[in-house]
């Protein structure tokens, strides 16, 4: 005999396949994280536009890397160092990704230069824990995501922001932040310059990282579960379309903020250096320390991630939900998206609607027409980046 199914006996099932279905954004993680490795699709150009204004930075002369070695001390070491290949060992590094012999005298460019570094390669290929499995596997391009991105621990009173699995504190982005700091006083304090803005540049990435909401979040917002995917094509389908999803949000937003940055008096974006608009939670100032202002950094961060989602599902999600576009696998198609037409209200992937869209007045220069809501989160973002980045070189300077 058969009997129909109760709801005690309903709920722990729909209970059960609702648990499955986000665990499996987990999953889904160790194999997107090659999308979320990069934070922001140019760390040099993005530097250099911060630290413009920066008049009086003290020169950099080159010197070879052997010549600051004897004076660092990394944790608890008391010997000093001799060779490059020391040192990386110590901070489980990639030598042969990093260009010792790289020479600039220019303070910022030093900083601009160093800022992208750490994208090289310098940080992929480690063994660094269990948790990497969640964050981008332990080979290729995706396996430095463990490096760049930093979860907090999930919290109660925040279920949805922080939720993340494991549940626990994941990832090594401040961590490096804060060791690259110490080795910037370190060689600053025994006046080898050029180190000191070199280790500085490798710090701010991470510092750039982490004012990236897709970086201090595992995939966002709920929003960009295909739930209808996982009913209707089963449990495969579900972790290919998710994976697809995020991968697109993610890049679409770091592709759209260096077109709207290059399009200078263009933008919406063209006063974000000059005049940042930051998050009224980003109070950062010389009166806490760096591991304090890199939490505020963080917990600011994750609380913009479900909104920037929303905003951008309002603006991209036409193309980005799209099964034609995969901008993970298709790097001609993320590089060549029109992202002139997201300054309209959505995308048309219809041309003949998108022509007539055209002629009536919204163009790439058409900021007014772009939602709202995206705009302003993609000015906060990148204005949390500009106050962070400021706010650590400042802290740098500012030691004796």
């Amino acid at each position: 005999m058969t009997f129909p199914m109760t709801f005690p006996m309903a709920f722990p099932m729909a209970f059960h396949i609702a648990f499955k279905s986000i665990l499996s954004v987990v999953l889904v993680l160790s194999f997107t994280a090659e999308d979320s490795s990069w934070a922001w699709d140019q760390h040099t150009k993005l530097s250099r536009l911060c630290f413009e204004s920066y008049k009086n930075l003290k020169p950099a002369p080159f010197e070879s890397i052997e010549k600051v070695l004897p004076v660092l001390r990394i944790g608890s070491a008391s010997t000093p160092l001799h060779l490059a290949h020391e040192l990386s060992q110590a901070l489980v590094v990639h030598e042969e990704k990093i260009q010792w012999d790289w020479k600039s005298e220019r303070a910022v460019e030093v900083l601009s230069y160093s800022a992208f570094e750490p994208d090289f390669g310098m940080d992929q290929n480690h063994n660094l824990g269990p948790d990497q499995k969640f964050m981008g596997g332990y080979t290729g391009s995706s396996s430095q995501g463990v490096r760049h991105m930093y979860y907090l621990a999930w919290d109660w009173k925040s279920p949805l922001a922080l939720f993340h699995y494991p549940l626990h504190e994941m990832g090594f982005a401040k961590e490096r932040a804060l060791l690259y700091f110490n080795l910037a006083l370190q060689a600053k304090k025994s006046g080898h310059w050029f180190w000191a803005y070199r280790f500085l540049g490798w710090g701010l990435h991470y510092i750039q990282d982490l004012s990236q909401p897709y970086h201090v979040s595992q995939f966002g917002s709920f929003k960009l579960l295909p739930l209808r995917v996982l009913f209707t094509k089963g449990w495969n389908a579900f972790i290919q379309e998710t994976t697809r999803i995020v991968g697109n949000f993610h890049i679409a937003f770091e592709h759209y903020a260096d077109f709207k940055i290059d399009q200078k008096e263009n933008s919406f974006l063209k006063h974000v250096f000059t005049s940042p608009q930051p998050s009224p939670s980003l109070k950062l100032n010389h009166g806490i320390s760096v591991e304090e202002g890199l939490m505020l950094l963080i917990k600011t961060s994750n609380q913009m991630a479900s909104s920037l989602v929303r905003a951008q599902i309002a603006s991209m999600g036409e193309v980005l939900f799209n099964p034609t576009y995969h901008l993970s696998l298709n790097e001609d198609q993320a590089k060549t998206l029109d992202y002139a037409a997201f300054d309209c209200v959505g995308f048309a992937l219809d041309p003949v609607a998108f022509a007539s869209r055209k002629s009536s007045g919204c163009t790439s220069s058409g900021d007014k027409s772009l939602p709202l809501g995206f705009q302003k989160q993609m000015l906060e973002a990148l204005s949390n980046m500009v106050i962070a980045s400021r706010w650590y070189l400042d802290q740098f300077l500012s030691f004796y």
